[in-house]
Protein backbone atom coordinates (compact mmCIF):
# COMPACT_ATOMS: atom_id res chain seq x y z
CA UNK A 1 0.00 0.00 0.00
CA UNK A 2 2.90 2.01 -0.20
CA UNK A 3 4.82 3.74 -3.48
CA UNK A 4 8.42 3.73 -2.49
CA UNK A 5 11.17 5.30 -5.19
CA UNK A 6 14.99 4.88 -4.37
CA UNK A 7 17.54 7.50 -5.58
CA UNK A 8 20.82 6.05 -5.64
CA UNK A 9 23.64 8.38 -7.58
CA UNK A 10 26.49 9.62 -6.58
CA UNK A 11 25.69 12.98 -8.24
CA UNK A 12 24.30 15.05 -5.25
CA UNK A 13 22.55 17.60 -7.70
CA UNK A 14 20.43 14.85 -9.30
CA UNK A 15 19.64 13.26 -6.05
CA UNK A 16 18.24 16.58 -4.85
CA UNK A 17 16.50 17.48 -8.49
CA UNK A 18 14.98 13.57 -8.46
CA UNK A 19 13.94 13.55 -4.42
CA UNK A 20 12.24 16.72 -4.94
CA UNK A 21 10.60 16.13 -8.26
CA UNK A 22 8.92 13.45 -6.50
CA UNK A 23 7.22 15.49 -4.64
CA UNK A 24 7.32 12.65 -1.62
CA UNK A 25 5.62 12.23 1.61
CA UNK A 26 8.53 10.80 3.92
CA UNK A 27 12.53 11.13 2.69
CA UNK A 28 14.45 8.88 4.37
CA UNK A 29 18.36 9.20 3.60
CA UNK A 30 20.69 5.95 4.78
CA UNK A 31 24.33 7.32 3.59
CA UNK A 32 25.31 9.56 6.61
CA UNK A 33 28.12 11.44 4.10
CA UNK A 34 25.64 12.71 2.45
CA UNK A 35 23.43 13.87 4.78
CA UNK A 36 24.27 17.50 4.00
CA UNK A 37 21.91 17.82 1.19
CA UNK A 38 18.45 16.93 3.42
CA UNK A 39 18.97 21.12 3.94
CA UNK A 40 18.16 20.82 -0.27
CA UNK A 41 15.07 18.43 0.37
CA UNK A 42 11.94 20.56 0.38
CA UNK A 43 10.05 17.51 2.03
CA UNK A 44 8.84 18.70 5.12
CA UNK A 45 9.19 14.94 6.70
CA UNK A 46 12.77 13.25 6.88
CA UNK A 47 14.46 11.04 8.72
CA UNK A 48 18.64 10.28 8.45
CA UNK A 49 20.02 7.09 9.41
CA UNK A 50 23.85 5.94 9.75
CA UNK A 51 24.98 2.92 9.10
CA UNK A 52 28.62 3.06 10.30
CA UNK A 53 29.50 0.49 12.52
CA UNK A 54 31.20 1.97 15.47
CA UNK A 55 28.44 4.72 16.47
CA UNK A 56 28.10 3.08 20.29
CA UNK A 57 32.38 2.71 20.78
CA UNK A 58 33.93 6.14 21.05
CA UNK A 59 37.25 4.58 21.02
CA UNK A 60 36.59 3.13 17.40
CA UNK A 61 35.39 6.58 16.38
CA UNK A 62 38.15 8.21 15.10
CA UNK A 63 37.90 10.54 12.45
CA UNK A 64 33.92 10.49 12.48
CA UNK A 65 32.79 12.23 15.40
CA UNK A 66 31.57 14.43 12.67
CA UNK A 67 28.59 12.48 12.69
CA UNK A 68 27.14 13.60 16.06
CA UNK A 69 27.18 16.92 15.06
CA UNK A 70 26.03 17.16 11.85
CA UNK A 71 22.94 14.74 12.85
CA UNK A 72 21.95 16.58 15.97
CA UNK A 73 21.79 19.85 13.86
CA UNK A 74 19.37 17.95 11.43
CA UNK A 75 17.50 16.34 14.44
CA UNK A 76 17.02 20.15 15.65
CA UNK A 77 15.21 21.17 11.84
CA UNK A 78 11.66 21.13 11.63
CA UNK A 79 10.62 17.68 10.30
CA UNK A 80 14.26 15.86 10.89
CA UNK A 81 14.42 12.25 12.42
CA UNK A 82 17.13 10.38 13.40
CA UNK A 83 16.51 6.80 13.23
CA UNK A 84 19.29 4.48 15.11
CA UNK A 85 19.43 0.99 14.20
CA UNK A 86 19.29 -0.59 17.96
CA UNK A 87 18.36 0.88 21.32
CA UNK A 88 23.05 1.51 21.94
CA UNK A 89 23.00 3.54 19.00
CA UNK A 90 19.92 5.31 20.16
CA UNK A 91 22.01 6.11 23.44
CA UNK A 92 25.04 6.82 21.62
CA UNK A 93 23.17 9.71 20.01
CA UNK A 94 21.50 10.80 23.03
CA UNK A 95 24.70 10.79 24.94
CA UNK A 96 26.55 12.90 22.46
CA UNK A 97 24.19 15.94 23.06
CA UNK A 98 20.96 15.01 20.38
CA UNK A 99 17.19 15.60 22.32
CA UNK A 100 15.84 12.10 23.33
CA UNK A 101 12.91 12.76 21.32
CA UNK A 102 14.61 13.06 17.75
CA UNK A 103 15.96 9.94 17.62
CA UNK A 104 13.87 6.46 16.82
CA UNK A 105 14.48 2.69 16.78
CA UNK A 106 13.95 0.51 13.66
CA UNK A 107 16.04 -3.04 13.42
CA UNK A 108 16.40 -4.11 9.85
CA UNK A 109 13.33 -6.14 8.24
CA UNK A 110 13.62 -8.67 5.91
CA UNK A 111 11.49 -10.73 3.28
CA UNK A 112 11.58 -14.39 4.97
CA UNK A 113 9.76 -15.69 2.09
CA UNK A 114 12.42 -15.36 -0.22
CA UNK A 115 14.66 -17.91 1.83
CA UNK A 116 14.41 -21.43 1.43
CA UNK A 117 13.79 -23.21 4.46
CA UNK A 118 14.55 -26.92 4.92
CA UNK A 119 13.81 -28.86 7.86
CA UNK A 120 17.00 -30.53 8.15
CA UNK A 121 20.05 -28.94 6.70
CA UNK A 122 22.16 -31.13 4.26
CA UNK A 123 25.51 -29.43 5.99
CA UNK A 124 24.49 -30.12 9.23
CA UNK A 125 27.79 -30.22 10.61
CA UNK A 126 28.81 -27.23 8.81
CA UNK A 127 28.90 -23.33 9.55
CA UNK A 128 28.85 -20.37 7.52
CA UNK A 129 30.57 -16.96 7.27
CA UNK A 130 28.46 -15.03 4.92
CA UNK A 131 29.99 -11.64 5.06
CA UNK A 132 32.70 -9.17 2.61
CA UNK A 133 35.95 -10.74 3.92
CA UNK A 134 37.53 -7.79 5.87
CA UNK A 135 39.60 -6.47 9.10
CA UNK A 136 36.69 -5.94 10.79
CA UNK A 137 34.62 -8.76 10.46
CA UNK A 138 37.91 -11.34 11.53
CA UNK A 139 37.45 -14.29 9.14
CA UNK A 140 40.72 -15.17 9.04
CA UNK A 141 41.40 -15.94 12.67
CA UNK A 142 38.34 -19.03 11.72
CA UNK A 143 39.78 -20.46 8.88
CA UNK A 144 40.84 -23.41 10.74
CA UNK A 145 39.75 -26.90 9.00
CA UNK A 146 38.57 -28.55 12.44
CA UNK A 147 35.96 -25.54 13.14
CA UNK A 148 34.17 -27.00 10.04
CA UNK A 149 33.11 -23.41 8.46
CA UNK A 150 32.53 -22.29 4.70
CA UNK A 151 33.06 -19.25 4.14
CA UNK A 152 31.80 -16.78 1.57
CA UNK A 153 31.87 -12.96 0.35
CA UNK A 154 34.08 -10.55 -1.23
CA UNK A 155 38.07 -10.63 -0.06
CA UNK A 156 39.64 -7.44 1.00
CA UNK A 157 41.82 -8.96 3.68
CA UNK A 158 45.24 -10.63 2.59
CA UNK A 159 45.37 -12.36 5.77
CA UNK A 160 42.50 -14.70 4.79
CA UNK A 161 43.53 -17.63 2.53
CA UNK A 162 41.40 -17.52 -0.75
CA UNK A 163 42.57 -20.78 -1.81
CA UNK A 164 41.55 -22.63 0.85
CA UNK A 165 38.20 -25.17 -0.12
CA UNK A 166 36.42 -23.49 2.97
CA UNK A 167 36.49 -20.31 1.05
CA UNK A 168 32.78 -20.44 -1.56
CA UNK A 169 33.51 -17.59 -3.73
CA UNK A 170 30.78 -14.69 -3.78
CA UNK A 171 27.44 -16.16 -4.03
CA UNK A 172 24.69 -13.96 -5.72
CA UNK A 173 21.28 -13.04 -3.74
CA UNK A 174 19.53 -16.47 -5.31
CA UNK A 175 22.24 -18.54 -4.33
CA UNK A 176 21.95 -17.55 -0.43
CA UNK A 177 18.03 -17.24 -0.65
CA UNK A 178 18.56 -20.98 -1.81
CA UNK A 179 21.65 -22.48 0.05
CA UNK A 180 21.80 -20.53 3.10
CA UNK A 181 19.14 -22.92 4.80
CA UNK A 182 21.86 -25.57 4.35
CA UNK A 183 23.87 -25.00 7.19
CA UNK A 184 23.32 -25.33 11.09
CA UNK A 185 24.19 -22.37 12.31
CA UNK A 186 25.97 -18.98 11.32
CA UNK A 187 28.92 -17.16 12.15
CA UNK A 188 29.70 -13.58 12.53
CA UNK A 189 33.11 -12.35 14.34
CA UNK A 190 32.50 -8.84 14.16
CA UNK A 191 34.57 -6.03 15.94
CA UNK A 192 31.31 -3.33 15.45
CA UNK A 193 27.95 -3.51 13.60
CA UNK A 194 25.11 -1.27 13.68
CA UNK A 195 22.34 -4.24 12.82
CA UNK A 196 23.98 -6.94 11.02
CA UNK A 197 21.29 -7.92 8.28
CA UNK A 198 23.28 -11.17 7.64
CA UNK A 199 22.33 -12.40 11.33
CA UNK A 200 18.17 -11.81 10.25
CA UNK A 201 19.18 -13.53 6.63
CA UNK A 202 20.18 -16.61 9.01
CA UNK A 203 17.61 -16.37 11.11
CA UNK A 204 15.00 -16.61 7.86
CA UNK A 205 16.77 -19.48 6.51
CA UNK A 206 16.64 -21.41 9.75
CA UNK A 207 19.90 -20.99 10.92
CA UNK A 208 21.12 -20.48 14.45
CA UNK A 209 23.94 -17.58 15.38
CA UNK A 210 27.07 -17.53 16.54
CA UNK A 211 28.37 -14.03 17.41
CA UNK A 212 30.44 -11.51 19.01
CA UNK A 213 29.23 -8.91 21.85
CA UNK A 214 29.76 -6.24 18.87
CA UNK A 215 27.48 -8.16 16.45
CA UNK A 216 24.26 -9.07 18.82
CA UNK A 217 22.04 -5.79 18.43
CA UNK A 218 18.26 -6.60 18.67
CA UNK A 219 19.00 -10.07 19.06
CA UNK A 220 17.27 -12.05 21.95
CA UNK A 221 20.29 -13.47 23.66
CA UNK A 222 17.94 -15.45 25.73
CA UNK A 223 17.16 -18.12 23.16
CA UNK A 224 18.62 -21.58 23.04
CA UNK A 225 19.75 -21.19 18.88
CA UNK A 226 22.20 -17.37 19.66
CA UNK A 227 25.14 -17.62 21.31
CA UNK A 228 27.66 -14.71 21.95
CA UNK A 229 31.39 -15.25 22.20
CA UNK A 230 32.46 -12.57 24.48
CA UNK A 231 35.67 -10.70 24.33
CA UNK A 232 37.45 -12.31 26.66
CA UNK A 233 37.51 -15.59 24.83
CA UNK A 234 37.90 -13.79 21.86
CA UNK A 235 40.98 -15.59 20.35
CA UNK A 236 40.19 -19.27 22.42
CA UNK A 237 39.69 -21.16 19.63
CA UNK A 238 38.97 -24.53 21.67
CA UNK A 239 36.33 -22.66 23.51
CA UNK A 240 34.67 -20.88 20.18
CA UNK A 241 34.96 -24.25 18.89
CA UNK A 242 33.11 -25.96 21.62
CA UNK A 243 30.09 -23.06 20.84
CA UNK A 244 29.57 -23.07 17.87
CA UNK A 245 29.67 -26.97 17.83
CA UNK A 246 27.25 -27.09 20.60
CA UNK A 247 24.89 -24.30 18.67
CA UNK A 248 24.38 -26.42 15.60
CA UNK A 249 22.92 -29.19 17.90
CA UNK A 250 20.64 -26.85 19.12
CA UNK A 251 19.89 -24.91 16.41
CA UNK A 252 19.34 -28.28 14.00
CA UNK A 253 16.49 -29.32 16.15
CA UNK A 254 14.71 -25.89 16.17
CA UNK A 255 14.58 -24.95 12.66
CA UNK A 256 10.95 -23.89 12.34
CA UNK A 257 11.32 -22.21 15.88
CA UNK A 258 14.25 -19.76 14.62
CA UNK A 259 12.28 -18.91 11.42
CA UNK A 260 9.00 -18.21 13.64
CA UNK A 261 11.50 -15.89 15.82
CA UNK A 262 12.69 -14.01 12.43
CA UNK A 263 8.87 -13.30 10.94
CA UNK A 264 7.66 -11.96 14.69
CA UNK A 265 10.80 -9.66 15.09
CA UNK A 266 12.45 -8.87 11.54
CA UNK A 267 8.95 -10.07 9.04
CA UNK A 268 8.22 -6.85 6.81
CA UNK A 269 4.72 -6.92 8.69
CA UNK A 270 6.39 -6.51 12.04
CA UNK A 271 8.79 -3.21 10.93
CA UNK A 272 6.31 -1.60 8.40
CA UNK A 273 4.19 -1.13 11.25
CA UNK A 274 6.73 0.09 13.40
CA UNK A 275 8.28 2.42 10.59
CA UNK A 276 4.84 4.08 10.49
CA UNK A 277 4.67 4.75 13.93
CA UNK A 278 8.20 6.75 13.56
CA UNK A 279 7.09 8.55 10.06
CA UNK A 280 3.78 9.74 12.28
CA UNK A 281 5.63 10.25 15.46
CA UNK A 282 4.18 8.25 17.31
CA UNK A 283 6.55 5.65 18.99
CA UNK A 284 10.48 5.90 19.61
Amino acid sequence: GHEVSIVNTKDLDEAIETTNAGAPDFVHLHYDVYAHIMQHITCKNKAVTSHFPYLEHPEKRIGYEWIFSDFKLLAGSEGVKIIALSHPIKEAFVNEGTRSDSVYVLPCGINHELFKLSSTPALANKSIYLAKIEPRKRQFMLQRPDLNIDFAGPISDDRFDHRHKNYLGILSKQEVYERLTNYANLILFSDGEGHARVCIEGLAAGLGLVVTEQAAANLDLDKPFIDIIPDSKINDLEFIKQIVEKNRETSVAMRQEIRQYCVDEFGWDSIISKYESIIKGEAN
